[in-house]
């Protein structure tokens, strides 16, 4: 499962309003989370920021990798 979408049911955050928080639109966000979109480095590090290093540029990438080979 997608690194965010598992922070965001732990902190109980909504997508939309964690989108709202680092300045994306919620369907650019859901679209990331589903492997749809791949996000580049300034997203990740603002995703990194806003949830206070809990989600890692390296859990996106092991995510991201994971999702393509299977």
């Amino acid at each position: 499962m997608n690194p965010l979408r598992l922070h965001l049911a732990h902190t109980g955050e909504t997508a939309t309003a964690f989108a709202e928080r680092i300045d994306l639109s919620p369907s650019y966000l859901s679209r990331l989370m589903s492997g749809e979109r791949e996000a580049d480095a300034s997203v990740i590090a603002r995703i990194m920021k806003a949830t206070d290093g809990a989600v890692t540029p390296d859990a996106w990438v092991e995510w991201w990798q994971a999702r393509a080979a299977a």
